[in-house]
């Protein structure tokens, strides 16, 4: 059995070395056998859960107002850093 402890950084070092014991344990065969017990093939159909929409799609309407909203705020932050701007050339 394998009772060293190892300083390892990252999760490919961690990998390379679990295989490794492994190999050197169970040999080959083993390893492989020990990893398929893993694999449960995936389950659903991920083609259809990935396209499966969660929330209907907006409207022309909405998709309008909310554009309204980002550049209305977008030109009141920009006003803001102006103002502000200004100011401290007032004060300096």
């Amino acid at each position: 059995m394998i009772m060293t402890k190892l300083d390892i950084v990252s999760n490919a070092e961690i990998q390379r070395t679990g295989l490794y014991a492994l190999r050197k344990t169970l040999g080959i065969t083993g390893m492989i056998r020990f990893l398929e017990q893993f694999d449960q093939g995936g389950s659903g159909d991920y083609t259809a859960e990935k396209y499966q929409k969660e929330e209907p799609e907006l409207t022309d309407e909405e998709i309008r107002k909310l554009f309204l909203f980002y550049y209305r705020a977008l030109n009141r932050s920009r006003a803001a850093c102006l103002i502000s701007t200004a100011r401290s050339m007032l004060i300096l």
